[in-house]
């Protein structure tokens, strides 16, 4: 015996697969945009700290294991601040012109930063086999990516006692831009 679907049945059952496939279309083009905004997003390359950007707080551990959370916005420091990882050559070649900057600033209202993601070990390789004369925080990458915006090292930022980004350099640091760090710190 066949079983015979009447009229109805088909009509109602056409009905719900073209509003199945309805739903899936509509589902698929908000994938679609999201993924071209991504993409769109991507091409102009990673966004980056500007001057003029807002940041208040570095956190991270000191290569003796406590926890600090440094003031950047407290009206009282400008703060340099050092962006690198222990394996990244840019940075070991940035270290004797860091190192500079920390030495000229040691004795003004400026507090100096390393900053890193690397765990603790290879961090202390880094700054012994480097000869590192600056303080170094290790940072969660939430908030080195988050708030700092740093997808990529070398990074060297300048922010002002209010917390205010006054000078970003991407890359190596050389003799030219510590001149012009110094000259943006008026030394």
């Amino acid at each position: 015996m066949a079983l015979r679907i009447g009229p109805a049945f088909q009509r109602v059952a056409t009905v719900v697969i073209i509003v199945g496939l309805s739903t899936l279309v509509v589902l698929l083009g908000m994938q679609n945009n999201e993924l071209k905004e991504e993409l769109n997003r991507l091409k102009s390359g990673p966004v980056t700290l500007k001057v003029g950007d807002t940041v208040h707080v570095l956190n991270g551990a000191t290569l003796a294991g406590t926890r600090e959370s440094i003031p950047l916005s407290d009206g009282t420091h400008t703060h340099l601040l050092f962006m690198f990882s222990t394996s990244c050559h840019f940075c070991i070649k940035s270290v004797a012109e860091w190192n500079r900057l920390a030495d000229t600033c040691a004795h003004r209202n400026i507090q100096v930063w390393g900053v890193t993601t690397k765990d603790t070990a290879s961090t202390w390789a880094f700054v012994r086999g480097n000869s590192v004369r600056f303080p170094v925080l290790i940072e969660s990458d939430s908030e080195y990516v988050g708030v700092f915006k740093v997808f990529g090292v070398p990074q060297t930022i300048l922010v002002s006692e209010a917390g205010i980004v006054i000078g970003h350099w991407a890359g190596e640091i050389d003799r030219s831009r510590t001149s012009e760090i110094f000259k943006k710190l008026a030394l």
